[in-house]
């Protein structure tokens, strides 16, 4: 013990042990800040889970061809799963009216647009004006809005989701909504 006592304080500059100290302790903090984030949603799926006996459910709504919403519908499915609501995916969907039909008959409260930026600019609206109109009580998005974030917001597109997004925040959002 002296033998590292003597290393720190002759053979290093004891300001930067002072700083590497102090990151440490924020470290310390943020790790047990997430971990208590992560809990609370856990507990928060626990009670729907025991109050309803089935998961909550957000519909994927995935526009366009697999190859136009694949990799967008994994990421949703993963990240809404994780926190334990279910991700039902509707593919296949011809229009708006099939979308809005779509929605009322999968049971879900919540919705998320699956699909490239390409397809996005031109049905996205048309898909969240679909969704808010058959019960959707919110709608998500998986991608980052760009150029078309007031338009889309404008539509019913109330979260974008996407890497690098504040994940907890998100789902205990959801779960909020969903009145967990």
């Amino acid at each position: 013990m002296l033998r590292v006592y003597a290393c720190i304080v002759q053979d290093h500059d004891f300001r930067l042990v002072i700083v590497a100290g102090i990151i440490c302790l924020l470290a310390a903090f943020t790790a047990f800040t997430a971990f208590d984030r992560a809990r609370a949603g856990g507990k928060r799926r626990y009670a729907w889970l025991a109050r309803t006996g089935q998961r909550p459910k957000v519909l994927l709504a995935c526009l366009g061809r697999a190859s136009d919403f694949t990799a967008r519908a994994s990421f949703a499915k993963s990240l809404f799963e994780a926190g334990g609501i279910e991700a039902v995916a509707a593919q296949g969907i011809k229009s708006a009216e099939d979308l809005g039909k779509t929605f009322a008959k999968s049971g879900a409260k919540l919705a998320c647009l699956c699909s490239s930026d390409k397809v996005y600019a031109s049905e996205a609206v048309g898909a969240a004006k679909a969704l808010a109109a058959s019960g959707a009580s919110h709608i998500y998005h998986a991608g980052k809005p760009g150029d078309h974030a007031k338009a889309w917001e404008e539509a019913g597109i109330g979260t974008f989701l996407y890497q690098g997004c504040d994940t907890l925040g998100l789902l205990q959002d959801a779960y909020e909504r969903l009145g967990a």
